[in-house]
């Protein structure tokens, strides 16, 4: 059983991928870094390094970005591998070293040695071109930049990025941060006098408290509503470089009762969200270069964020021996700190209302017993607490925690050896999101005690469930919106004690949007309340039934808001599916006594597979007038389909029904994706022109004999990009004259014995070919008349004898966008390829693009130098 499994598990980003940003006037600055790597000035170094330095708000990690992702400089240099490592402030030569380790491996690593890892990183660049960004880094210390630069200098070349941070002067002064920051200010204001109020405001008056402040950037703070300036400072309780997940910042806020705004008819979920968006757009908050569903904060809006917050918010760091009275929200990584320090310093705090220890570097670094035994349970006003994995007596804390009854936000993800809940935590009726419950075998909160947290939502995930007594409790949760019931192998019936009290008046599961049941290997009958009118899970947009192969009693008859249904190995269920009106994905597998009587006007999505016996599309799919997906497979018996839903379809993939009549009809005016895989035996010649609109066609495993087209202007095809035919040996043919594609893109044969040609005028009427690959046709000779399209980029040609024997006459000197060539097979008679020459050992084909040239077991065969 499991509510939505997502909590938060934060750190500082280590290393990460760039994003390519979209940025306009730093050609220049690009082409004097890229010329400043091509000298060759590291013979004295082992290593080139290139230095962007500039204040904070510059630009210096978008202009490395962009030499990054730039496709020239990859061309350029042709690197073996490239990293990209961002850390803030605290530089460690041990942990940069290992970071740069792991972002070649892809692995962790767990070496403690710093020796040890510089042998390990040495070894991995052995003799190799890498190109290496280190962004972000705070280092003025000689000894710890070469210390880490030795190992560095065992590759061919390098190039490193470091960071020395300026004093940031008044106004904007050409930071292109502080100047988007303004534009997301002003870009809400539509009156002129606003915009002039803004300019001629004292700047200077609002940073004098701190000279490291941007004052565009405060002014942007300043003109903030106030519910944002609440929400945007609490984020200081976080360290610089921290990959913030909106969903879970979302739910911090609004334990700590940060969304104070009411809108009607929305989640205080929404809200958030709508509150992230808002700070985003001025922009507070800006994508992170790792992953689009994480931001972070510019160092410099973080510095902002600090300030604005002096004495509410603190990051514990090194060196911190005393936390000031008024602090609310803190936020702790464990470096050297001293255990019985840490508890000392917080004597004086009364009124904490957030303690979140966030992800150690290392596995070993926990928070001290201290903290957990003798601090945290005399913090009355905590509303978040969060607790790491090293935490051995936590059991302990949580039976003390009665006192915390404000506590709105626990997290105990990862913590290891707990194996109950303590008693009576019902008592913390305020509780919002809990990370996890464990049932216990004799004692702890059972789980009936969920129910009186009626404040619940968010993510929780059950454990031990083997020792639940009675799960009644759970739809009486009045905001649990996704419930998973998985792996009960010896539940036989699911009945009414799944809703709660039958004598309550309150609704069961009235919030409920995912009901998930799977591997209930004995479950046979599914019961209900008598029949409600409303349904009885009005809310439910998806229900998902998997596994389940002695279900054979009833389904919900009324689920008004349902959009997605999943059926799949119910072999004994034997029922019609629900009225849902709003369904739009309904996806049946080997359930084959399932029926589809009832029309579902809406439905968009429609698989069935592993329906031994059906011979038609269910009754109730005829008629659906807006399918637009369909795939139908391992359905052996099937033998025609409708038209009734084909002339609003999109997509139809038919896999393993070699029964089924081949889809020829006039009626897919619409479809744009075909695939045929191992069906529709009775299919000998495709007509292209049934289907207008096909973007993608495949055929694979078939009878196909032939393609065509009809004769005259209509043989034009506008809108087909990719063809693929594969395994099908007796095809022979494509249609008399050529394939008049104007956009193709890619071009697939192969495992067709018969085929003799391959389209006649490719190189005119598949003028935008990119990519053409042929393989084991044996009986084709040649390619036609006129040669291969000019645009080609990516050519392979494998176990074609007859077509190989005359490679000296494909004429690849047109190919003059050709990147990738391969050969695979023999090649019988030819000794090189590209035949030499007298003066220059190659036959002078124009081969400047290719960069790629592969020959497997090509006969002994010698492909010459092809790069000018």
């Amino acid at each position: 059983m499991k509510f939505r499994p997502k909590l938060c598990d934060g750190s500082s980003k280590l290393n990460t991928k760039p994003t390519r940003p979209s940025v306009y006037g730093r050609d220049g600055d690009k082409e004097a870094i890229t010329k400043l790597l091509n000298t060759d000035d590291s013979s004295g170094y082992g290593i080139g390094v290139v230095a962007i330095v500039g204040m904070g708000g510059f630009g210096k990690t978008t202009l490395a970005q962009i030499v990054y992702n730039d496709n020239k400089m990859e061309a350029l240099f042709k690197f073996d591998m490239k990293i990209w490592v961002c850390f803030s402030e605290n530089f460690d030569a041990f942990r940069v070293t290992k970071a740069i380790l792991e972002g070649i491996t892809c692995l962790s690593c767990d070496v403690g040695e710093l020796n040890l890892l510089q042998v390990k990183l040495a070894e991995c660049l052995m003799d190799k071109k890498f190109l290496l960004v280190l962004d972000d880094v705070w280092n003025k210390n000689y000894v710890h930049w070469e210390a880490l630069k030795r190992p560095l200098t065992h590759g061919s070349r390098g190039t490193i990025g470091r960071r020395t941070m300026l004093v940031v002067v008044c106004e904007c002064h050409g930071i292109p941060l502080a100047a988007k920051t303004v534009g997301g200010l002003l870009r809400s204001k539509r009156d002129v006098s606003e915009w002039r109020n803004v300019l001629e405001g004292n700047l200077g008056d609002l940073s004098k408290a701190d000279d490291n402040i941007v004052p565009a950037l405060l002014l942007s703070y300043h003109y903030l509503p106030s519910h944002l300036k609440r929400c945007f400072a609490y984020c200081a309780t976080f360290p610089k470089d921290y990959d913030f997940e909106i969903e879970n910042l979302v739910l911090l806020w609004m334990a700590e009762g940060l969304l104070s705004q009411i809108i009607r008819n929305k989640r205080p979920e929404d809200v958030g969200v709508e509150y992230f968006n808002n700070l985003r757009s001025r922009p507070f908050f800006q994508q992170s270069s790792g992953t689009r569903k994480l931001f972070v904060m510019h160092d410099l809006i973080h510095d902002l964020a600090e300030f604005v917050s002096q004495g509410f918010c603190m990051l514990g760091v090194h060196d911190s021996n005393e936390i000031r009275k008024t602090v609310q929200h803190f936020s702790y990584t464990r470096t050297s700190y001293d255990n019985l320090r840490m508890s000392d310093a917080f004597n004086e705090t009364k009124c904490l209302r957030t303690f979140l220890p966030l992800k150690p570097f290392h596995w070993f670094e926990t928070l001290p017993y201290e903290v957990y035994h003798d601090l945290l349970i005399t913090l009355k006003c905590l509303r978040v607490l969060t607790l790491s994995s090293g935490c051995v007596s936590l059991l302990e804390l949580l039976n003390q925690m009665a006192r915390l009854i404000k506590l709105r936000h626990l997290d105990i993800t990862g913590t290891l050896g707990i194996k109950e809940m303590p008693l009576q935590i019902s008592k913390f009726a305020s509780l919002q999101t809990l990370s996890a419950f464990i049932l216990g075998h004799h004692g702890g909160s059972s789980i009936s005690e969920l129910g009186e947290l009626q404040q619940l939502r968010g993510s929780l995930t059950i454990f031990n469930l083997q020792n639940i007594v009675n799960p009644r409790a759970v739809g009486q949760l009045p905001l649990l919106e996704e419930h998973y019931i998985i792996g009960f192998d010896a539940v036989e019936t699911v009945g009414v004690e799944l809703y709660g009290n039958e004598l309550s008046t309150v609704k069961p599961f009235r919030s409920l949007e995912i009901l998930w049941f799977e591997r209930m290997l004995e479950w046979q009958e599914w019961t209900f309340f008598e029949k409600d009118v409303e349904g009885h899970f009005p809310c439910l947009r998806e229900l998902h039934i998997r596994k389940c192969p002695r279900l054979s009693g009833t389904l919900p008859n009324y689920l008004p808001s349902l959009r997605k249904l999943m059926i799949i190995d119910c072999q004994q269920l034997l029922v019609s599916l629900p009225q849902a009106p709003t369904i739009y994905e309904l996806h049946l597998g080997y359930s084959d006594k399932v029926s589809v009587k009832h029309i579902v006007p809406r439905l968009h999505k429609f698989t069935i597979r592993g329906f031994s016996t059906l011979e038609s599309l269910p009754a109730g799919i005829m008629h659906c007038l807006l399918l637009q997906e369909q795939k139908i497979c391992d359905c052996p018996f099937m033998s025609m389909l409708q038209d009734a839903t084909s002339s609003t379809l999109k997509r139809h993939d038919v896999m393993r029904c070699k029964r089924l009549e081949s889809p020829m009809c006039s009626s897919y005016g619409s479809l744009q994706t075909l695939q045929i895989s191992f069906s529709c035996y009775s299919l000998k010649s495709f007509h292209l022109q049934s289907f207008p609109k096909l973007n993608h066609l495949q055929i694979r495993g078939c009878n196909l004999n032939s393609l065509s087209v009809a004769e005259g202007p209509n043989q034009v095809l506008p809108a087909l990009s990719s063809l693929r035919i594969s395994l099908c040996p007796k095809f022979e043919s494509f249609p008399a004259g050529g394939l008049h594609i104007p956009n193709p893109t890619v071009l697939e044969v192969s495992d067709s014995m018969e085929l003799k040609s391959l389209p006649e005028n490719m190189h005119s009427f598949l003028p935008s070919l990119n990519s053409m690959k042929i393989c084991n046709c044996p009986e084709l000779q040649s390619f036609p008349a006129g040669g291969l399209p000019s645009k080609l980029n990516s050519f392979s040609v494998s176990f074609c004898e007859k077509l190989t024997a005359n490679l000296m006459d494909w004429d690849l000197q047109q190919l003059i966008s050709l990147e990738q060539f391969s050969i695979r097979g023999q090649c019988e008679g030819n000794d090189s390829f590209p035949e030499e020459d007298e003066d220059n050992g190659t036959n002078g084909a124009n081969c400047k693009q290719l960069s790629k040239v592969a020959a497997q077991q090509a006969g002994g065969l010698k492909i010459a130098n092809l790069q000018q």
